[in-house]
This record gives C-alpha cells, structure tokens and sequence, in this order.
C-alpha cells in the first residue's frame, strides 16, 4: 500500500502546480497590484461559476467549463504569461505559445477533459468571458488605486467591448442549444 500512495505524491509534486503562483500577470506593465496565474485562474473559475448559474448550463457543462477555467493557463508555466497584446501584434507568437501551451497540457493528468472542453464552443464561450470580466476586475481595481496610466484606459475599453460581445455569444448559443 505504501508504495502506490508513494507513487501518487511524486506523480502529483511532479506538476509544480505552486509554479502558477510565480507567473506574474501584466508582467512589463505599470501596474500598481501585482497579480499571479494561480490567483487569476481562482478568480476566473468563480466567475465561471456565476456565469453557469445566471445562463442556467446544466450540471455537465459547469463542470467541463470550471475544469477549463481551473487549468487555461496551466501551460504559462513552460511559457511565462505574455502580455496580450504581444500576442495580438504578432499571431505567429500567440501561434506558437498556443501550440507549446497545448503540448504541455497533453503531459497533465487533466488533459482529456481540458481537450473534452476545448471542443465545446458554449463551454469556451464562458471561460473566455470570464477570464475577460477578471481583467475588467482588475483594471477596475488598478483605476480605484490611482492607475492611470495608458494600459488602463487601452484595456479597459477593449475587454468590456469583448465581455459585451462574448455575453451576446453566450445568449445566442444557450437560445440554439435548448
């Protein structure tokens, strides 16, 4: 017996999970509270969680979608988190952080249910709304502290422009679905 529990603990220190806690967000901006991948994943999961209860996703799909938001920056841990806007400046970079972010997560134990709910255009919908309502939380938060530098406004217009339309996205695939 002591032999299979010894093989789960090192299988499970083998992820590194505390890495997440030391990829710091918003890295190279003028930030005035810093935040990490794991913090921003807990913020997400519960937002994901609220948005499942107001759009009334059934038991299943709250469950793939929480597993999703619990785990959709996992791979920054091989990659580091790169601001957003690199990513949308240059596609070949997004391309390729996507792609080895991926191949990271095929080495989890989470990857079948990560990849079950890639493949849910309703389940994606809500975690990407609710990873967008948490940079709208946070630059709130860095507007309320004072911030105001460029990044502020920049950011705040387009993820509530990008909440808005994913919210809409929502509403109509819920509609098609029932």
């Amino acid at each position: 017996m002591k032999k299979p529990i010894k093989n789960l603990m090192n299988k499970l220190l083998s992820y590194d999970l505390y890495k997440q806690g030391n990829i710091v967000r918003w890295a190279g901006r003028h930030v005035i509270v810093h935040e990490n991948d794991a913090e921003h994943m807990h913020y997400v999961t519960q937002l994901t969680m609220i948005l499942c209860k107001h759009f009334e996703i059934d038991e299943h799909r709250t469950l793939l979608a929480c597993q999703l938001a619990a785990t959709h920056d996992w791979g920054e841990t091989i990659t580091n988190d790169v601001n957003f806007v690199v990513k949308r400046k240059n596609p070949a970079i997004k391309e390729g952080l996507d792609s080895q972010e991926f191949e990271f997560m095929k080495t989890t134990p989470l990857f079948e249910e990560y990849s079950l709910a890639l493949k849910d255009e309703l389940v994606k919908k809500i975690v990407d709304c609710a990873d967008s309502i948490d940079v709208l939380y946070y630059i709130n938060r860095e507007k309320m502290l004072g911030n105001k530098s460029d990044i502020v406004t920049d950011v705040w217009n387009e993820a509530g422009k990008r909440v808005m339309n994913l919210l809409v996205s929502i509403k109509n695939l819920k509609e098609k679905d029932v």
